[in-house]
């Protein structure tokens, strides 16, 4: 290519994609458990806290999120009943935010932000063997510095493993293809470059 000479079609390549715009939103970056994956009981258990103050399901972000959009009714667990005999029935499992690891804008004493956040189960229901568990994060209520709502929606269900001092051991048993995402540079992350929308990711459960 000459750089002295008009810029022409075949010079243009479309391969890459990247973002433009006044804003890059904020996007899940991560998330302490396996989409799609089986877990044990005991397993699960773990993952979700149910018996431990420092478990719980870890999602993390690109950017700070404002912690007063962290509030009852944005995270929900809704397990749905499988197994051999009679199936189908839901049931919510009740959960709370774990206290944040805040950061302070020193503009806004009002202002507090984190970049993830903890939700664990906080009450006693069991599992069972054949039992999917649905996560929903209400992402179009979740704020980020500028109040624009986060990114959320679950493309794939290819948000990544992060590790944490609850994630488990287990290999990701995913395919081979779509190992980037559409732009063809960086690794997997939610959103569409809409913002807002909801992510929704599950794993199963399975006696032993």
């Amino acid at each position: 290519m000459d750089w002295y000479e008009p810029v022409r079609r075949n010079h243009v390549h479309m391969n890459v994609r990247r973002p433009f715009g006044r804003h890059l939103p904020t996007v899940i970056t991560g998330i302490n458990w396996i989409h799609g994956h089986t877990y044990t009981i005991d397993e699960a258990k773990d993952l979700l806290g149910t018996l431990d103050q420092d478990g719980g399901l870890v999602v993390r972000f690109s950017a700070d999120v404002r912690s007063d959009t962290l509030r009852p009714g944005v995270v929900e667990l809704q397990v749905i009943e499988g197994g051999s005999g009679r199936n189908a029935s839901t049931w919510y499992m009740g959960g709370s935010f774990a206290e944040p690891d805040l950061e302070s804008d020193e503009s806004d004493e009002c202002d507090e932000f984190t970049q993830e956040f903890r939700y664990r189960q906080t009450t006693r229901e069991t599992l069972q063997d054949g039992d999917r568990v649905l996560i929903t994060v209400r992402a179009a209520f979740l704020l980020d510095r500028c109040c624009r709502p986060v990114d959320g929606t679950h493309v794939g269900g290819r948000v990544p493993l992060i590790r944490t001092g609850s994630t488990l051991t287990a290999e990701h048993g995913g395919d081979d293809c779509c190992d980037l995402p559409p732009s063809g540079i960086g690794p997997w992350t939610s959103g569409t470059g809409a913002g807002g929308d909801v992510f929704e990711s599950w794993f199963f459960v399975k006696e032993r």
